[in-house]
C-alpha cells in the first residue's frame, strides 16, 4: 500500500497539518505502508484561467506542477488531503489545485483509491466545511471516503486526543484497503447533489467554458435584451 498526503499549509514542514500527517505516517510505517508527504506551497501551481480546455481535452493546458501531483494521486492507493482553515475554508493554494483538477472527475480516475481529509483550525468558523469539501471533491472522482479528523489547535500545537484520532484514521485506511472495500460511485453520483452537479458541469461545461464562446455570446444576449453594458 502507498499513501500520498497532500498538505495545503504554508507552514510545512512544521505546523498543525504536518503534525497530523506525521502522526498518521508513523502508524502507516509501523504497518509497512509506503508514504509520501507533498507540500503544495513548494509546488508551482498557477491559477485556473477558465478556458474550459480541461473539459474538452481531458487535461489542463497550463504547464506547471499540477499534472505531476495528479499523477501521484493516481499512482497512490490512499490519499490524505490536509488544510488549515483560512477565512472559513481551505487555503488558496489548495483551492487553486482543485480548480485545476476538474478534468480528473471525467473518468472518474480515482476509483479504487481510499481518501481521508484533515483540518487544523483555531476555533473560529466551521471546519467541517473544509474537510467535507476536500472529501467531496475526491468522492466525485471515485475515491472511497474513509473519514476525516479536525484538530482544534493552540499556537499550532495538536493535542494528544487529536493525534490519537489521526492514528486511528490511518489504521482505518489500512483496514479498508486490506478488505478492498468497494465504493459504489454510481450510487453516490445518483444520491449526491455535489457529485451530480460536478458531473453535469464536466459533461456540459465544454459548451460554454471557452474563451471563443465565452462572453461574446453573453454580450450578444444582453444587447438583444436591451441590457446596457
Amino acid at each position: 500500500m502507498k499513501v500520498l498526503a497532500i498538505n495545503g499549509s504554508p507552514h510545512y514542514p512544521h505546523g498543525s497539518c504536518s503534525s497530523m500527517i506525521n502522526n498518521m505516517f508513523r502508524e502507516f510505517k509501523n504497518q509497512g505502508v509506503e508514504t509520501e508527504h507533498l507540500a503544495l506551497y513548494e509546488k508551482k501551481i498557477k491559477i485556473c484561467d477558465g478556458c474550459g480546455k480541461c473539459n474538452k481535452e481531458g487535461t489542463c493546458h497550463i504547464d506547471d506542477d499540477v499534472k505531476e501531483i495528479q499523477g501521484k494521486m493516481i499512482d497512490a492507493d490512499g490519499i490524505v488531503l490536509a488544510s488549515p482553515l483560512y477565512c472559513g475554508h481551505i487555503t488558496g493554494v489548495f483551492k487553486n489545485f482543485l480548480d485545476r483538477s476538474l478534468s480528473m472527475g471525467q473518468n472518474p480516475c480515482l476509483k479504487g483509491k481510499y481518501a481521508a481529509s484533515l483540518c487544523a483550525y483555531g476555533g473560529v468558523a466551521n471546519p467541517d466545511i473544509a474537510t467535507d469539501f476536500l472529501l467531496n471533491f475526491v468522492l466525485g472522482m471515485g475515491a472511497y471516503p474513509v473519514g476525516k479528523v479536525i484538530a482544534t489547535t493552540e499556537a499550532l500545537i495538536v493535542n494528544d486526543d487529536d493525534k490519537a484520532k489521526t492514528r486511528r484514521l490511518a489504521l482505518e485506511m489500512i483496514e479498508v484497503f486490506d478488505e478492498r472495500k468497494a465504493f459504489d460511485i454510481e450510487k453516490y453520483s445518483f444520491d449526491s447533489e455535489f457529485s451530480k452537479g460536478l458531473q453535469s458541469f464536466i459533461e456540459n461545461g465544454c459548451y460554454f467554458l471557452s474563451k471563443d464562446f465565452g462572453y461574446r455570446e453573453v454580450i450578444r444576449r444582453e444587447e438583444a435584451e436591451g441590457v446596457s453594458l
